[in-house]
């Protein structure tokens, strides 16, 4: 078999698309508030990642953007469509 690193890779990946195929059987306000977590956990390491290399982003408007987006798209997306 694989390396540990490996088989932690995958079993994360099985976890986390069960809780995927989860939230979508249970509502689309689960799955929009997962995609938003989901937003802010990769937002939190891009800006951590720029600031290793010397830039200075500005993390809060990128944080509250990028986690605010899906949940203002649900809320008035289909209204602005119209």
């Amino acid at each position: 078999m694989g390396s540990r690193e490996t088989l932690t890779r995958i079993l994360t990946g099985l976890v986390l698309g069960g809780i995927v195929i989860l939230c979508l059987a249970i509502s689309k306000i689960a799955t929009v508030v997962l995609i938003a977590v989901m937003l802010g956990v990769a937002s939190t390491e891009l800006f951590q990642s720029l600031f290793k290399v010397g830039w200075q982003p500005p993390t809060l408007v990128g944080l509250v953007a990028s986690i605010g987006m899906p949940l203002a798209a649900y809320w008035k997306g289909k209204e602005l469509s119209d």
